[in-house]
């Protein structure tokens, strides 16, 4: 026993000890109604209340006015007497009538049952309730930013699991952030990347290669509704293997599609109107041109007509001949009408290989019919190697129509002109541009430069569209 109580007594001085010399600690000592009964030394350097201020008063010294109006430091120790201890953040008042901020543990010290006082220690936590208050700003700001940012976030683990879903995503997917949160990432995917997302993730953390992170690519993405649409997706990386996350940030591109689509009709359309109205200004010349066939069908018809009605043995080489000639101009015309119907009919721009000297030989006959007949003589002189084009048909014969209608103008013979015979040294060239698949029109602007001169207008040079592909 007297082994005990001497551990005990030495036990004792240590406590004492600890208690007067700890350091970063206020400590203090009550009496079951709350008298400061001992305090440490860390509240001189603290607080600056020495002992004679503190023994023998109430413990409400410490205390804001506004708090022991309230009757806070009653309440503290009857709440640290019912439950044992009793721990919140309170502002604390030094000797100079400033305060901080403590975060305070009031335990009840009790004997055989019975309640012998309380034991105070409070800690200095304004420095670190400044950081918290800061980071809580900024984490507010980030926060409000996220919000209001059109594109939105996704942030996930290692496992593919949704940590955070901002209010875009939200906004943007169909889902409230605690449906996803925890649910892996797969579920905002349709197949077959539902199905493959988290094998990508195995495989980039096993060390394979970066498929997407800091890249960014078009994908699918499905809302909760089941509608698929695109996405812009960019993915960044933070953190270690163990402890990483990976951020996705996510655009919505429906609305860029539909715009895509909107321009894509409305350039099919233009196509088509022009052609229209390239077809406008050679509309009395075609009248002019399909005149003719079908005035010769009917003169041949009526020739043959006669022949019949005539008595005697019927000349049957003659009566054929006049049919087969009549049935040439019918398909003359017919092959006009159809390269009209061909050039005009409205169609969406489709580039194809092509065979160029085809592309212009049609378009010569569309452009020229009639040349000959009026003293014009056409010659052709293709490159060898421009054999083949990626474009679209009818636009390339649609230039190529326009030209070659102002040299025809040019040429025309016309009242008071003489025919020159030819078109001389006057020349329309396409050659095989480098070893690209596509072809640039080497039509130069000499053509409309020399119609304009012989009508005595004013020539400037226009940009025709490229129009290959």
């Amino acid at each position: 026993m007297e082994e005990i109580a001497g551990d005990r007594m030495e036990h004792g001085a240590l406590a004492q000890l600890a208690f007067a010399q700890s350091s970063k600690h206020v400590q203090l000592l009550l009496d079951p109604v709350g008298t400061v009964l001992a305090i440490n030394e860390e509240i001189w350097r603290a607080e600056q209340w020495t002992p004679s201020d503190c023994i023998g008063h109430s413990h409400a010294l410490f205390y804001s006015a506004d708090e022991v109006a309230q009757g806070l430091p009653a309440a503290d120790l009857e709440t640290a007497a019912l439950i044992g201890a009793h721990e919140r953040e309170l502002w604390r008042l030094r000797r100079s009538g400033t305060e901080y901020l403590a975060r305070t543990t009031i335990t009840a010290l009790r004997e055989d049952g019975h309640l012998r006082g309380f034991h105070v220690i409070a800690r200095d936590i304004t420095d670190e309730a400044a950081v918290r208050t800061a980071n809580d700003t900024r984490e507010q700001h980030l926060q409000s930013i996220l919000d209001t940012v059109p594109d939105a976030m996704i942030v996930i683990d290692e496992l593919g699991q949704i940590l955070s879903f901002s209010a875009a995503a939200q906004r943007l997917f169909g889902y409230d952030e605690d449906e996803v949160v925890g649910r892996n990432v797969h579920c905002l995917m349709p197949s077959p990347d539902r199905e493959r997302h988290d094998d990508y993730i195995r495989h980039y953390r096993n060390g394979g290669d970066r498929r997407i992170i800091g890249i960014g690519r078009t994908v699918t993405a499905r809302r909760r509704d089941g509608t698929d649409f695109p996405i812009q997706l960019s993915v960044g990386e933070a953190g270690h293997d163990g402890d990483r996350v990976f951020t996705g940030f996510i655009r919505d591109l429906s609305q860029q599609e539909r715009d895509d689509l909107k321009m894509r009709e409305l350039q099919a359309e233009l196509v088509h109107v022009s052609r229209l109205s390239a077809m406008g200004t050679m509309a009395s010349t075609l009248a002019h041109e399909l005149n003719q066939p079908l005035t010769a069908v009917a003169n041949y018809l009526e020739e043959t007509r006669d022949i019949i009605a005539e008595p005697g043995e019927l000349p049957l080489e003659i009566v054929k001949e006049a049919l087969s000639e009549a049935a040439k101009e019918v398909f003359r015309a017919g092959f006009i009408v159809r390269r009209l119907r061909e050039f005009v009919a409205r169609g969406e721009v489709n580039k194809s290989v092509e065979n160029v000297p085809q592309i212009i030989d049609d378009a010569a006959h569309l452009a020229l019919v009639g040349a000959r007949e009026r003293g014009i003589r056409t010659l052709l002189d293709l490159d060898p190697k421009a054999k083949h084009v990626l474009a679209d048909k009818v636009q390339v014969q649609q230039v190529l129509v326009n030209l070659m209608s102002v040299r025809r103008q040019h040429l025309w013979p016309r009242k008071g002109v003489a025919d020159n015979g030819g078109i001389g040294s006057r020349r329309s060239d396409v050659r095989n541009a480098d070893e690209t698949q596509s072809l640039q029109p080497k039509i130069g602007c000499q053509a409309r430069e020399e119609a304009c001169r012989g009508r005595g207008e004013r020539y400037s040079p226009r940009h025709t569209p490229a129009f290959l592909g």
